[in-house]
């Protein structure tokens, strides 16, 4: 092998180690890359994470807040007002008059009726829209643990622990058991009794406990 075929060899070896040198380079920029972009993105998750909780936390309704005592104190009453208002409903019925059965009456006499009993369904409604925003609160309203001095602001241990505690005793009122037998039942209007039990509710305005 004659001299210039060692410097060739040589100047071949040498221009690929430059070669190799080079592609571990361009790997390590595009590992460099990736790294960097999943950096960002786990940042970016976390901002969304904590972003989340942030709102979570604002919509946390303080059960020792000024909202939180005027909407209980405002629900009393409602449970008050409304059973005694169901009472008479599930006495007299919705019109006034027990003695018709709306599942007899005619088409006439439906329409009629509906002038009649228009009030109590509009009240009925409202006394309604009340407590499911009443439901509402409940799943977004803090606690404290007794012998705890922090509050619960989880939003999964405060609805696990209303689902858990009096969701279906303020669920069942809320059907509107007297509207869907109403066509087939001639005493239907006895349901009203069941939306009574919230009286319950309306004694704690005379807890001084």
């Amino acid at each position: 092998m004659t001299l210039n075929d060692y410097k060739f060899s040589f100047t071949t070896n040498k221009q690929d180690e430059e070669a190799i040198n080079a592609g571990l380079e361009e790997d390590k920029n595009q590992n460099d890359d990736i790294n960097d972009s999943i950096d960002d993105m786990m940042v970016n998750e976390q901002k969304e994470t904590y972003q989340d909780l942030d709102l979570v936390k604002r919509i946390i309704i303080n059960h020792e807040g000024l909202f939180s005592l005027i909407w209980a104190f405002f629900d009393i009453i409602c449970c008050l007002t409304s059973s005694y208002f169901y009472l008479w409903l599930a006495t007299f019925g919705e019109n006034g008059d027990s003695s018709k059965c709306y599942v007899d009456m005619s088409n006439t006499d439906k329409e009629a009726f509906n002038q009649q009993a228009s009030f109590s369904l509009r009240l009925t409604v409202a006394f309604e829209l009340i407590f499911a925003f009443s439901i509402l609160t409940k799943f977004l309203t803090d606690y404290k643990p007794d012998g705890e001095t922090e509050h619960v602001k989880s939003l999964s241990k405060i609805t696990s622990k209303y689902l858990h505690g009096d969701f279906i005793f303020d669920l069942i009122p809320l059907i509107p058991l007297p509207f869907i037998f109403k066509n087939v039942f001639c005493q239907s209007k006895l349901f009203y009794m069941i939306k009574c039990i919230r009286v319950l509710n309306g004694f704690k305005l005379f807890d001084v406990s």
